[in-house]
Parts: structure tokens; sequence; C-alpha cells
């Protein structure tokens, strides 16, 4: 917001610290992760976004067993995941069987019915 370019930026993630990746004008930033689906959960999920003097802090902490939340990030973002797709909860096999065995079963009490 005070128009700084050029800032070497590091998030905090749930993966670990990694570096932010810079637009070539500087004024734009990302951060992206990799994270297996199973164990991604969803919800809130702060960033903490350090500047370089604030990495070199942070890794003094973790060096030294200390607790990381007294070093303060430059900003916190907050992200909602909403959760991967995990699938259906009933496969698609599995209800084209139910409905073959309920056709059949009303076809057949229906004959039935025509034959009494």
């Amino acid at each position: 917001s005070n128009g700084a370019k050029d800032v070497s930026l590091y998030a905090e993630t749930f993966d670990g610290i990694v570096g932010v990746a810079r637009s070539v004008d500087g004024v734009k930033y990302q951060v992206s992760w990799v994270e297996d689906v199973a164990t991604a959960a969803s919800g809130e999920r702060p960033i903490k976004l350090f500047d370089e003097a604030g990495y070199a802090a942070l890794r003094k902490a973790q060096r030294g067993n200390e607790d990381t939340a007294t070093v303060q990030p430059v900003a916190t973002i907050n992200l909602y995941h909403p959760g991967a797709y995990r699938g259906p909860w009933v496969q698609s096999e599995t209800m084209a069987i139910l409905a073959a065995i309920f056709i059949y079963y009303y076809a057949l009490s229906q004959k039935n019915k025509l034959m009494a």
C-alpha cells in the first residue's frame, strides 16, 4: 500500500515456508503450494507474509526451537478453501444395479398380476 516495489516476500503456509513469486513489474505477488487432496482441510487458512528481516527472524526462531508466533508478519491473508471434490457418495455402477433390480422386480410383479 505504500508503493514499495521489488520486495522479496516469503509465506508461511501449511506446507512450510515458501518463496513468493513476483511479477515482472514488481507490483503483484503470488503464493502457491501443493497439498494432498486427502489431507487438505476446508475452511479459513491464514497465510502469513514476511519480508527478508521477518523471514530471518522466523528461521532463527525455528532453529532455536522458539515460538514462531512471536515473529510479526508483514501481512496475513485469510484464504477460504471450500474443500476438494472427493467423488460421489454412491458410485454409478451401484445405482445402475439397484435400478435394474427394481425394474426387474416391478416387471415380474406386473406379469404375475396379469397372469393371476
